[in-house]
Parts: structure tokens; sequence; C-alpha cells
């Protein structure tokens, strides 16, 4: 379940064609990530990459 869902500052939502697309920011106790949303009469689906798990960063060297 997502701690945080904002609409990505970076991109705006669209629509055309009767279809509304956009992307979106995230964050879950996994890890923070991205998802895009695509929304049309009757479908809605929303996909998601998860970007920077929690516990895995990277030790600098």
């Amino acid at each position: 379940m997502p701690r945080a869902f904002a609409p990505d500052p970076a991109e705006e939502f669209g629509h055309a064609d009767g279809v509304t697309e956009g992307q979106a920011t995230l964050e879950t106790a996994t890890g923070r990530g991205v998802g895009c949303s695509r929304m049309t009469e009757g479908r809605r689906t929303l996909l998601t990459t998860l970007l920077e798990p929690k516990g895995m960063e990277r030790c600098a060297s």
C-alpha cells in the first residue's frame, strides 16, 4: 500500500481520444518508484516500477 502517491510534477496528465494518461511518484514500505496511469471508458491500468529499494543503498567509495 503506498505511503505517498502524487502526480509527477515534471509530467502533466493528458486527455485525448477518450484516454487519460499520466505519471506519478510513489513511496511504499519497500521503497520509492514511479507509476504510469491510463484510464479509458471501463478500463483502468496502473503500471509501477520500484526505482529505489529501501535497505539497498549503495555504499560510498
